[in-house]
């Protein structure tokens, strides 16, 4: 694969900022399997103000495409030819209000198991929900509107009702989360979940969605990243008829920034990462018997962090965690026994490794003892589907 530009923009934090889908990127260069943050083998040519990016084949022919969100309103899609971003024939600038723009995009195939098909869902602040059909070329056609569902922070996909078929969880600025139920490859939300309106009237702002099955019982759960007021993050649990309720939720508030759900430990069950603002570590609640556990471990993360995405940077079969922000993102190595190390300094295990002074996870006041994207299914359900996506706040 050939470099482009040679400009040393963090590829990680491009993509990260928005979050992922559950899928990997296209192959970067060998020497950067650990150092994305230095080695960057492309830079998106003109970039405005972007808020999300999501990876995905809408051709489809094996390569992983490129899905990109401004806050100016364009929507960008970058064909990937042979490791070659190319850019689509358009941006559809004139979808949305320029100036609330798209906040979150999400790329997942709401049609039938096999159609291999995805669409392209953004959502943002003062501009509708819209689904867009990709063609060949990675060209959009505008193939559904949902009126005056707005002020999107986050969108997630993920088999709520056992159908078969992605169902969107939206995460909202000031408005009821929701899922849509995808019923035939159209959302509905009067099929669908709201979140019942707090008791003193005033909505939670939450920044990010995630779907996976904290309790094992083989239906998709949803964490939330609140900002603002109440608990920092919670969960709610799926309760198979068509509902959530009440599940977990952190001991601290108005601190949640972005949340990512995988098996960070190795156990079985899924841990919950959790962006935080910088004026806090971002951490990991580690999930014993289905329930998240606090104190949680500790991220030496700096500032503050929008996005979370997980995957296997090195191949050694656990799950690395990617934390972004607006100064760029973070690779934090999973090393395993719930210790992370930051990749800049992370020697990989076929050379030697000498002892680092690079802050590592850690429990609150102990030492620490201990995929793409948020994780559904969890491990003993892997024939469900899932993608998910996230979004950076306004501001």
């Amino acid at each position: 694969m050939t470099t482009r530009g040679g400009i040393r923009t963090r590829l990680l934090g491009t993509v990260a900022a928005g979050l992922i889908c559950a899928c990997t990127p296209p192959e970067a260069p060998e020497s950067a399997s650990l150092a994305l943050l230095d080695d960057v083998w492309w830079t998106e040519p003109a970039v405005g103000d972007v808020r999300a990016s999501a990876w995905a084949d809408f051709e489809p022919d094996g390569d992983l495409d490129l899905a990109v969100v401004e806050h100016n309103g364009a929507i960008r899609t970058y064909r990937n030819d042979d490791g070659s971003l190319i850019p689509g024939p358009a941006a559809l600038a004139e979808e949305v209000d320029g100036e609330n723009g798209p906040e979150s995009v999400l790329v997942v195939d709401l049609d039938a198991p096999g159609s291999f098909r995805p669409e392209i869902i953004v959502g943002g602040d003062a501009s509708d929900l819209l689904i867009y059909d990709v063609d060949d070329e990675g060209g959009l056609t505008v193939r559904e509107r949902h009126e005056g569902l707005i002020d999107v922070n986050g969108l997630a996909a993920g088999d709520f009702d056992g159908d078969q078929l992605l169902d969107v969880a939206v995460a909202r600025d000031g408005e009821p989360n929701a899922v849509l139920r995808n019923v035939g490859g159209s959302l509905s939300l009067p099929d669908g979940w709201e979140e019942p309106a707090e008791s003193d009237g005033i909505e939670e702002i939450t920044l990010a969605v995630a779907w996976g099955d904290v309790d094992g019982d083989g239906r998709p759960d949803l964490a939330f990243a609140e900002y603002d007021r109440g608990p920092s993050f919670r969960v709610l649990r799926n309760t198979g008829a068509g509902s959530f309720a009440p599940h977990w939720s952190s001991s601290d508030s108005g601190n949640g920034r972005g949340v990512a759900w995988a098996d960070a430990d190795g156990d079985g069950d899924l841990d919950l990462a959790a962006g935080t603002r910088a004026d806090d570590p971002s951490r990991i609640y580690l999930n014993d018997g289905g329930q998240l556990q606090e104190p949680p471990l500790l991220l030496e993360s700096t500032g503050s962090r929008f996005g979370a995405a997980w995957g296997d940077g090195d191949g050694d079969g656990r799950p690395d965690l990617v934390l972004a922000g607006p100064d760029g993102a973070e690779l934090m190595v999973n090393l395993g026994g719930g210790d992370f190390e930051l990749a800049a300094e992370y020697a990989p295990p076929a050379a030697a490794r000498t002892k680092s002074s690079t802050p590592r996870a850690r429990r609150r006041g102990a030492t620490s003892t201990g995929t793409g994207a948020s994780i559904w299914p969890s491990p003993a359900a892997k024939t469900s589907r899932s993608e998910s996506s996230a979004a950076p706040p306004r501001g």
